[in-house]
């Protein structure tokens, strides 16, 4: 129930309500809570005891969650409690432009990773906590750069070189399309590095270059172009290997086809040879039992007795026929003569 305390008749005179003083402290003890649970946290409460790296932070924030309190309790300025309890809100849940506590904490983690993987410097470390234990906005957007450089480098896409630019890049308020254009570049740079490095010393002076020049020297870029250039060759290169390699395969298998038909007009000529000499065996030996059987029965002699009288008949005819021949071509040629 409103209890509504009105001095005079005067309309424009402050009207304080119960209700909104309790709307203010539940919202209060809502920050206060969250507030408390963060730094009271076995995972973290050493960041901010006395010593620690967060010290400052959960200062800062205890003395403007004090000063919300007196507000509230004691001087009642609504002015003075939506101010404050907006600053607040900004600093332990966050928003768009602002990392909350536990964002901070989270970033605080990564820097002491980075610094001990020597990503950054202690004159970075130093500027980077400043800032974490600062009121003023940090926009998330820049750890967020952070982590995407750090896990590139984590994963060998750009160098360590290059890793140690870029963070300090984003240190000094480089963000946007300035950024994404030089982490693209470190990217291509880290490319062309594992690509040349595959030739051992064919690249060696390119290779020197490529790894040592500034992140932002213009020289770079033609550099990976140039790498880019004999990646292209190289690559036709490849192209014409394969082709010719493909090719002499080919002929190898049709040289194989080849032989495989000639082996087997081999094997078929010996077989055939195998054959006859199979057959003249069997013709040998069936004439060697003939021969013996005429033997036997006092026909052979009666039978080169006739070859003998036949030839002797065949000379005799041939020799005929021979004299015939010439006497026909004497002829011939006395006719010939006499008609010129």
């Amino acid at each position: 129930m409103s209890v509504n305390v009105v001095s005079g008749n005067d309309p424009a005179t402050p009207v304080q309500t119960d209700d909104k003083r309790e709307g203010y402290r539940a919202r209060y003890q809502e920050l206060n809570t969250l507030f408390e649970s963060l730094i009271t946290d076995n995972r973290y409460k050493a960041y901010f005891a006395d010593g620690g790296d967060l010290n400052a932070l959960q200062a800062m924030l205890k003395e403007k969650l004090d000063a919300l309190n007196d507000a509230i309790e004691v001087t009642y300025d609504e002015k003075e409690i939506d101010k404050l309890m907006k600053a607040l809100g900004a600093l332990l849940e966050g928003n768009s432009s602002n990392m909350g506590l536990a964002a901070r904490i989270e970033a605080y983690i990564s820097l002491v990773n980075l610094k001990a993987k020597g990503l950054i410097s202690d004159n970075d470390y130093a500027t980077w906590l400043d800032k974490l234990n600062s009121e003023n906005n940090i926009p998330k957007s820049i750890f967020d750069n952070l982590a995407t450089i750090i896990s590139l480098y984590e994963a060998e896409l750009i160098t360590k070189k290059d890793c140690k630019v870029l963070l300090g890049k984003i240190l000094q308020g480089v963000t946007g399309d300035t950024l994404t254009a030089l982490l693209d570049l470190a990217r291509k740079r880290q490319d062309a590095i594992k690509y040349l490095k595959d030739f051992g010393e064919k690249y060696s002076e390119i290779l020197d270059s490529l790894e040592n020049l500034p992140l932002d020297e213009p020289g770079l870029i033609e550099l990976i172009d140039e790498v880019n250039v004999i990646k292209a060759d190289n690559e036709v290169e490849r192209a014409n290997e394969k082709a010719k390699r493909e090719s002499t395969q080919s002929q190898g298998v049709r040289m194989s086809l080849a032989g495989l038909v000639f082996s087997k007009e081999v094997q078929a000529y010996n077989s055939n040879i195998e054959i006859d000499r199979q057959v003249k065996d069997e013709n040998t030996r069936l004439n060697d039992v003939n021969f013996n059987r005429l033997q036997d029965e006092n026909i052979l002699n009666e039978q080169r007795e006739s070859i003998q009288k036949n030839r002797q008949e065949l000379q005799q005819q041939e020799a005929l026929q021979a004299a015939k021949n010439a006497a026909q071509i004497e002829a011939e040629r006395r006719a010939k003569n006499e008609n010129i």
